[in-house]
């Protein structure tokens, strides 16, 4: 006879208790999320999102000619090597000009296949669906060589989840190259389309504005390729919509919210590093979810902190050197951060004349609905790469009424409370566009230049979401009648017309 001692018997116990604690935390999520929930929520917008974004985002996945998505020549690169779990980005010095750049070690089929569709777009005559297509040579490891990327080489896997599952499979079971690209693009929308409906699911109020950003066609469009933007916006939404259903309703168990929150912000500032400001939003979290100031801070900073960390060291040991004059010449870091420093109202005179810029790197409140192709300029210069004015200034309206819906009658709030969420939630709209304004100044554009290179309206999307929930957090929502459908209807629009724009544009 063996008897059990107590060494065996405590990982037991302890196992045991940790499948009761996770069964637990799930059934009371799910409660959270039943429909019956009695907090109001709508979840026509869910349905109606998930129906048009799959359409929508299906077509610009098979039909958006490769590389013409916005940047993605070097992001597809990036997600390819990150599919092959080579995550720390190398650096080497270019024999050439002695300076040294990001790049990798890539299969030459792989190189070659992005070349010539970039070739293919500078040429004025129409794509086909058999250029997409076309046979490529096997890629094995005896046709690989060292290439310098530049740019996409900062980016980690969080940038492109979905995008690497999708290559990651296609290539494990060694299919064609186009049917990896393609397969990697449809990861990325289906995780795109899985974290706003999730957002549409969970969130008490701002719903509106979630749909209508999550269905514009700059967002599906990133979503639909390689791209950091796809998973910046919506795990932005999908944070938003967490800390609205911890702020306005009483949830069973805080905990899956304030995690998967936490999660989603951990993919935008860890992809990029300028969205940092979004951590506010955790600071929104009322202080009773938690039960102590102690334990508020301890979650809530701990979460925090550990994100802005694990940014840090990925800015520090895994993105490699990045020279921005790769990109743009004549830059100078250093000369501009003294201007900004020395005349801040200059600097934000050059912000208030970028918003109504036009040129082909700059596409700021022309750009924000939408903007489509790669080096198509050259090739057909003819059709713009932009919706026509009449399409943004509907978007522009229905911004404007998805926030005002959300002015009606204050809440009955504590004086401190009402402060908090106002100086944070606007802290975080305000400074966060401020702080990408910055950045392209002082990294990408050259001393005396009118305008800020590279701004372009997509890097504001994710504060759009924000400023519907810093109005709801203190207000209720107003009489202003706008349903699901009536934003629904006008985002098909917009998707229609940038899907003849785009045929346009590439066929």
């Amino acid at each position: 006879m063996n008897p059990e001692t107590n060494d065996s018997i405590e990982p037991t116990r302890q196992g045991a208790l940790a499948v009761q604690f996770w069964q637990r935390t799930v059934a009371t999520f799910r409660a959270d999320l039943a429909d019956d929930a009695g907090d109001g929520r709508d979840l026509r917008a869910s349905r109606a999102f998930l129906l048009v974004a799959l359409l929508a985002g299906l077509f610009f996945v098979f039909l958006t000619p490769p590389t013409q998505a916005l940047d993605e020549q070097s992001h597809f690169l990036r997600a390819w090597k990150l599919s092959e779990l080579d995550i720390v980005t190398e650096t080497a010095v270019e024999p050439a000009t002695g300076a040294e750049r990001n790049g990798s070690v890539y299969d030459l089929c792989v190189i070659g296949y992005m070349d010539e569709m970039v070739a293919r777009a500078k040429l004025p005559d129409s794509f086909s669906f058999r250029d997409f297509w076309y046979d490529t040579p096997p890629c094995s490891p005896q046709r690989r060589a060292f290439v310098f990327t530049d740019a996409g080489t900062g980016y980690g896997p969080w940038a492109y989840p979905g995008q690497i599952v999708g290559l990651g499979i296609t290539r494990a079971l060694g299919l064609p190259l186009p049917v990896s690209f393609f397969a990697g693009r449809l990861g990325g929308l289906l995780f795109y389309i899985g974290l706003i409906w999730a957002a549409l699911r969970i969130t008490p109020t701002a719903r509106l504005m979630m749909l209508l950003v999550g269905l514009l066609p700059v967002s599906l469009v990133a979503a639909a390729g390689y791209s950091a933007d796809g998973v910046i916006i919506a795990g932005s939404i999908l944070a938003t919509a967490c800390v609205l259903r911890l702020v306005h309703s009483e949830v069973r168990n805080p905990t899956p919210f304030f995690l998967l929150a936490a999660a989603s912000l951990g993919l935008v500032v860890n992809s990029k590093q300028n969205y940092v400001v979004l951590l506010g939003l955790l600071f929104l979290i009322p202080i009773r979810r938690f039960g102590t100031v102690k334990r508020w801070l301890i979650r809530v900073g701990g979460a925090s902190v550990l994100i802005f960390l694990i940014s840090v060291l990925w800015y520090r040991f895994g993105q490699g050197v990045i020279d921005s004059s790769i990109f743009y010449p004549n830059t100078d870091p250093g000369q501009q951060a003294r201007f900004v420093l020395a005349h801040p109202l200059s600097f934000l005179n050059v912000v208030w004349t970028t918003l109504f810029s036009y040129t082909y790197e700059v596409w700021f409140l022309r750009g924000w609905v939408g903007v489509f192709g790669m080096f198509r300029n050259v090739g057909r210069p003819s059709v713009q790469p932009l919706l026509p004015l009449p399409y943004v200034i509907l978007a522009d309206v229905m911004v404007a009424v998805a926030l005002v819906i959300e002015t009606g009658s204050r809440r009955a709030l504590q004086l401190q409370t009402m402060i908090r969420r106002r100086v944070i939630g606007w802290g975080v709209v305000v400074v966060g566009p401020l702080l990408i304004f910055l950045g392209t100044f002082i990294l990408w554009t050259p001393p005396g230049q009118a305008i800020i290179e590279g701004a372009q309206g997509r890097y504001m999307l994710p504060f759009l979401p924000v400023a519907a929930a810093s109005i709801s957090m203190v207000r209720k929502r107003s009489d202003v009648q706008l349903s699901t459908v009536a934003v629904s209807a006008a985002s098909v629009v917009l998707l229609l017309a940038a899907i003849r724009q785009m045929w346009a544009l590439f066929y």
